[in-house]
């Protein structure tokens, strides 16, 4: 089967002038820049209503009046400067000056209230301002986003016919089913993910699809403002999880779900279309939370309407961005997903979880005494040692560093291999540090071939990420979770313990005790390798296939019919 990989969804949904075209507007940070100029003169504006009404009419009479001339100016102002003198709809527009005007004038007292009720105690001045200052914020940022996609928003209609003729590289394979995997480099996963389920198809099915992957999120040519805010994710979990953390649960509420999706829908909806006209695929699989709404809007706005399905990327905690009501098929990996999906009210979840897909190289298991040590003579690991891989995801995450001092210090034994991903300064902290290490020590980057540096291994180090986890026990190597990404990744660990494929760790101490105790403990080591075993599943990417395929069928089906009923009709 041919592979398109597409770079961003730009390059190959779309050519970069037609993608800049469907995009001329300012860009957000520029529009919320110019909406806080105008807040900023809006404020000094209703100050000085409110200052000259107050020698006639009382404190509340007079701030009332200055909240309503104010608010009707402030939405004239953005119309004109930060949406460029956007049309305006009256009804919307009337409707939103109401709100804006009642909440302005009530809403700090509602805070206030709220504060006292929550502190029983009693307030201080300082929270008190911090709740009004937040509270504002929050109502700014709040009113911004119905400005810009309720008020003055274009048109959501796409000009479809535009896009026909737009510089889309087919891929070769004319007259074979098209599948559209839709993904984002946010962490490792979500590709592999699309991988293994490309390659499954062409295992499970030669000769009759033809893969396309795009990225419209981090791809080249993605929207800036995506590229740049996605191209933080591994920073952050690497840096500040707890910052993380944060954005994780405060993206995941409902509110400000309403606000995340449109926002990204407006983003990426122009080169989706131009992906489902120009490649035609009878299938989209997203494989990325973001992308699932999307592509529901994509598929409303274009002429061609494929089958849609989601693939779960997450193993035991899952963001709401992955359900939607109006996919055709929801594929989960796990019982806990199971239910959340079904909770959540997501389209047709697939009533048996499959695990997390790994790629073709994952599916032979784990390989026999001589072909593992002529797989570590070719890696260079030393034979007769035992080996603990060591890694933290394919951003190389916080952690991996401390792990693999401390085992290389403590453990004189044991051999490590250091798997560092994408972090290229941790990959050269650690190969200075393996200089001195006796040859115990084997520093790598980002690599393609991870089931070949698994196999060679006794134990995994790792966090609690769903891939790394599915790899692992995919070929019967059990592991050791250190730590998680708070959030998506809560959850996983309980999952593989309780199957007997892992054992947390908890602090360096515990990490030397428990790998010397299984070193010299055989039969420990064999019941977590049989477990590891048991819990892997190395042909769930297999079994996704048969349903990406059969949601193809469906598909063809329908659009016969509907063929069928256009002739009738003429």
């Amino acid at each position: 089967m041919s592979v398109t990989i597409v770079d961003g969804a730009a390059v190959d949904c779309m050519s970069p002038q037609e993608y800049r075209r469907g995009h001329q507007r300012r860009s957000v940070l520029v529009q919320l820049v110019t909406f806080g100029v105008v807040g900023a003169l809006i404020a000094t504006l209703n100050t000085v209503i409110f200052l000259v009404i107050r020698v006639w009419w009382d404190a509340l009479s007079a701030n009332l009046v200055a909240v309503i001339l104010s608010t009707a100016a402030s939405t004239e102002l953005n119309r004109r400067f930060t949406f460029r003198g956007a049309r305006v709809r009256g009804r919307r527009l009337h409707v939103q000056t109401g709100i804006a005007v009642l909440w302005y004038a009530f809403s700090s007292s509602a805070v206030l209230l709220v504060l006292h009720l929550l502190l029983a105690a009693g307030t201080t001045p300082a929270q008190e301002s911090v709740a009004v200052s937040v509270a504002g914020v929050l109502t700014a940022l709040g009113r911004f986003l119905v400005l810009r996609n309720w008020v003055f928003g274009r048109s959501e209609a796409v000009d479809v016919g535009a896009l026909q003729n737009v510089g889309v590289r087919r891929p070769n394979g004319v007259g074979l089913d098209r599948v559209l995997f839709l993904t984002a480099d946010t962490g490792g996963g979500h590709r592999a993910a699309a991988e293994a389920i490309s390659q499954a198809l062409h295992s499970r099915y030669p000769g009759r699809f033809v893969a396309v992957v795009c990225d419209p999120l981090t791809g080249s040519e993605a929207h800036r403002l995506l590229r740049r805010l996605c191209r933080w994710y591994g920073p952050l979990t690497r840096g500040a999880p707890w910052l993380w953390s944060v954005i994780f649960h405060v993206t995941n509420a409902p509110v400000t779900l309403w606000i995340l999706r449109p926002l990204v829908r407006r983003l990426v909806v122009v080169p989706l279309v131009a992906a489902l006209d120009g490649h035609r695929p009878t299938v989209v699989v997203s494989a990325h939370p973001l992308m699932v709404d999307a592509a529901v809007a994509a598929r409303r706005r274009s002429e061609h309407h494929p089958s849609l399905v989601t693939v779960v990327t997450d193993l035991a905690t899952a963001h709401r961005t992955w359900w939607h009501s109006q996919v055709d098929r929801t594929i989960t990996p796990s019982d806990e997903l199971l239910r959340a999906g079904r909770r959540a009210g997501a389209a047709n979840v697939h009533g048996h979880p499959l695990g997390i897909p790994v790629r073709e190289q994952f599916r032979s298991g784990s390989p026999a005494r001589e072909d593992r040590a002529t797989l570590q003579a070719t890696l260079g690991i030393r034979l007769g040692r035992f080996v603990v891989l060591v890694t933290a995801g394919a951003e190389g995450g916080r952690g991996l560093e401390v792990w693999v001092r401390t085992i290389v210090r403590g453990l004189p034994e044991v051999d490590v291999v250091a798997v560092c991903g994408r972090n290229e300064s941790l990959r050269a902290e650690l190969g200075e540090f393996a200089a001195g290490a006796g040859g115990r020590l084997l520093v790598t980057g980002y690599v393609d071939t991870m089931s070949d540096w698994i196999r060679c291994a006794d134990l995994v180090v790792t966090k609690a990420g769903p891939s790394i986890i599915a790899e692992a026990t995919s070929v019967g190597v059990p592991l050791l979770l250190p730590s998680h990404i708070p959030g998506q990744e809560r959850g996983n660990a309980d999952i593989a313990v309780a199957a007997g494929a892992a054992q947390r760790v908890r602090g360096r101490r515990h990490l030397i005790r428990q790998i010397d105790a299984l070193r010299q403990d055989a039969a420990a080591m064999a019941d977590m390798r049989a477990a590891a075993t048991r819990f892997g599943r190395p042909h769930a990417a297999i079994r996704m296939a048969e349903l990406v395929a059969d949601a193809a069928s469906t598909n063809a089906d329908a659009s016969s019919i509907a063929s069928l009923r256009k002739k009738k009709t003429r």
